[in-house]
């Protein structure tokens, strides 16, 4: 398994570590879904999300500042073409 990050500024300290934490977190949770995974990631991988916001809450200025989560956005309204109604 692999994961990536994007940050702002220079490369925190320890952040090798701290993700290597996450994903080793991530694998001993997840590891009979890892290694049967069906495709349904909203039921193989229920929860993960809140496995991400407490790393990135943790882990990023921004969500230590203000309590947002940089990672996500809300979800919007789909965009409907009124020209082809």
């Amino acid at each position: 398994m692999f994961a990536a990050v994007v940050f702002e500024g220079d490369l925190p300290k320890e952040a090798d570590a701290r993700l290597d934490e996450f994903i080793k977190k991530f694998e001993r949770i997840y590891r009979k879904k890892l290694l049967d995974w069906t495709g349904d990631i909203d039921t193989d991988f229920a929860g993960v999300d809140v496995l991400i916001n407490g790393w990135v809450k943790e882990n990023s200025k921004k969500g230590k500042k203000n309590g947002s989560l940089p990672w996500k956005t809300d979800e919007q309204e789909p965009v409907v073409d009124q020209a082809a109604k």
